[in-house]
């Protein structure tokens, strides 16, 4: 029976497993960041959004567009 040859790790398999090891610990410090950190309510942080009013959405749209494509595909 003979016995497994494990090799001895190069110098890019030890960068490799640096580097997989120092993300995975910058992906757990977001984690954590993400539940721990209070979130911040300050008006001035949030983006202003346009408001829609219900007058807004009662407002016809114009649908004289229709008519233009219509007659641009009978000339083709």
């Amino acid at each position: 029976m003979m016995g497994v040859v494990i090799e001895e790790p190069t110098l890019m398999d030890r960068f490799l497993e640096a580097g997989l090891f120092v993300g995975a610990i910058f992906q757990l410090i977001c984690i954590f960041a993400v539940i721990i950190l209070p979130t911040s309510s300050d008006p001035e942080n949030f983006e202003k959004s346009p408001i829609i009013s219900d007058a807004s959405k009662s407002i016809p749209h114009d649908h004289s567009n229709k008519g233009v494509r219509k007659r641009n595909k009978k000339n083709r």
